[in-house]
């Protein structure tokens, strides 16, 4: 039985693109991973969200998320997706042994491409089977629609083999510039790892032995 999707399309979305594509979308969306944790560790936080993007793990991409704070803004591709995967230890769970429903919602509302530029509208959650405390799941996440003020986003979770869907959604986010702290603290992340890929080459030519 070939794994549930939901919708179908975004399993075609995932494979029809070249490697370079792929990678392209994988490292647009570790950046917002990154960037989260940077900040976190900079202002020594800790977080209600704080769990779920410190484990979130990127398996795969596709599409182009888009950039709304770059000058000029660019703008993503029909339906930009990702996978992601998390461990559901028992800090999510409840009495009953199994993950509590704010925590799901809580993992869906995290995970956007843009979600240091957002504000949820609504988010409409469909629990659909229980997820055992300690289980690996994988989240499916997509923009249906991306405007210049408002997304439509749909996601699912899912067992790691894709089949059993536990949860579903659909979250309406409007658009608000990311900050003015949180684009500085960009800048320095993305200074610093200039900076230690410029020491690394620096590393390698010194290694490199002379002829």
């Amino acid at each position: 039985m070939a794994p549930t999707t939901f919708p179908p399309y975004i399993t075609d979305t995932m494979t029809e693109e070249t490697p370079e594509e792929t990678a392209k979308a994988k490292a647009a969306c570790q950046s917002m991973l990154d960037l989260y944790n940077f900040i976190r560790h900079r202002k020594s936080m800790q977080n209600f969200d704080d769990s779920v993007m410190s484990n979130l793990r990127l398996i795969t991409a596709s599409g182009t998320p888009g950039n709304s704070s770059a000058d000029p803004p660019t703008r993503p591709s029909a339906h930009p997706s990702c996978l992601l995967e998390l461990d559901m230890t028992s800090e999510y769970a409840n009495l009953n042994e199994v993950v509590h429903g704010g925590a799901a919602a809580l993992v869906f509302d995290m995970w956007y491409w843009d979600f240091m530029g957002g504000v949820t509208r609504t988010l409409n959650v469909s629990y659909l089977k229980a997820i055992p405390s300690g289980t690996k799941i994988r989240i499916r996440s997509w923009a249906v629609q991306h405007g210049r003020t408002a997304t439509l986003l749909r996601g699912q979770m899912e067992s790691v083999d894709g089949q059993i869907v536990y949860a579903t959604c659909e979250q309406h986010k409007i658009h608000l510039p990311m900050s003015e702290e949180h684009l500085r603290h960009r800048d320095e992340m993305l200074a610093e790892r200039k900076k230690m890929l410029e020491d690394q080459k620096e590393d390698e030519k010194r290694k490199k032995p002379k002829l």
